[in-house]
This record gives C-alpha cells, structure tokens and sequence, in this order.
C-alpha cells in the first residue's frame, strides 16, 4: 500500500512510519520527523526528534541516547573494517544507558535508489552477522537508531504503516544519510550549514 502522505511524523510510542493527521501535540510529546528527497537522480534520507515544550528528564535523555548513538555511528564508520562492529558498538551503549534498541526496522544503502541493499542494522545477531558488509571507500548509507524507552519489540497497527512500541513507552528515532570515503565520513543530510566529516582518526 502507498505511503499516503509526504512525510513520516511519529508521535511518542510511534516508533516510524507515522501518517500526518489530526492528533493534537501536546507539551511534554515527542515528535519525530522522517523525510526523503531525490535531487538530480540522487537520493537522501533523514529524520530528527523533537521535544514538544517541556518533556520530561527521561524523554530529553531518550533523544540524547538516539543522538548520541548516531553520532557513535559516524566515530566508528571509518575505523572499523566491518558494519557488524559499528552495530554491536551501537547496541551496547543503547542497552548500558538502560534502553533498548528495535531490531525490527534497520536502516539501508541509499544512492540511485532510495532502499538500496545493504541492509544496516543497529543491533547485531547470527542471521544479521550473516549479511555483514566489509565498510569500504564508496559506501553510501543511510543510518537509522531507533532507541525504545522501554522494551524493543513493536507492532504494526492496521492502517499498514505506522509502527508503535508494544508496551506503548516513546521511542526516539534519528537519521543521517552518509558516505564513507577515503578522508573520512561526509554526513549528506547535515542541512542548511553544510556536511560534517568525520575525519579517519
């Protein structure tokens, strides 16, 4: 079924894949914006959290985790040999800050098309070991940390789209299109000030 709007808005236990519609925001939410774009036959992935007035101490660290664990990502990229190692780095902080991360929706290659193969998960286990992907120069990913509040699993509602955590606790959702190249990592989607790169040492 076609996603039937433009832009993916995920509201608190929504974890991504959320349909713009009538729900209020209220101070305290938590509000995740997930959107692509194709530009002269390329493709660019993104999404960010935002706090809706004041949260609350454990939803500010939530989207603290999920940022930081992004970031974690970007550190690790250039100097490990394979995808496997970023991810068990990822998981491991998520799960000793006392969250958890889904492991149902993984994030993927991005070039041409907007879901390319490999597929890029944030958390690591022997079916996904089996898919690993040696990281070399050329590489394009876009990489996607859904951290959970509180326990990973999730649930798809019927509307076919939009997924939510089952105990119903927020989830924090952040991404970053990117591409590794001999210098270092080039964030793609970094926005109006310019890429970050993230040099090889």
């Amino acid at each position: 079924m076609p996603f039937p709007a433009a832009t993916c808005i995920s509201l608190n236990e929504q974890v991504v894949h959320g349909i713009p519609g009538q729900r209020v925001l209220r101070p305290g939410d938590l509000v995740k914006i997930d959107t692509a774009c194709r530009l002269n036959g390329w493709c660019g992935d993104a999404a960010i959290c935002f706090p809706i007035g004041e949260v609350s101490p454990e939803i500010k660290r939530l989207i603290r985790v999920a940022e930081e664990t992004l970031q974690l990502a970007l550190r690790e990229l250039p100097r490990r040999r394979w995808w496997s190692e970023v991810a068990a780095a990822m998981s491991q902080y998520v799960a000793s800050q006392g969250f958890s991360t889904v492991e149902k929706f993984v994030g993927h290659g991005i070039g041409r098309v907007m879901h390319e193969p490999p597929q890029v998960p944030n958390y690591t286990s022997r079916e996904m070991r089996q898919q690993d992907f040696r990281l070399e120069p050329g590489l394009t990913l876009a990489i996607e940390p859904m951290v959970n509040m509180g326990r990973k699993e999730v649930i798809e509602l019927p509307d076919h789209w939009t997924v939510m955590t089952r105990d119903r606790l927020p989830c924090a959702h952040v991404e970053h299109s990117v591409a590794l190249t001999a210098e270092g990592v080039v964030v793609l989607t970094e926005g109006l000030h310019g890429y970050e790169r993230q040099p090889t040492a």
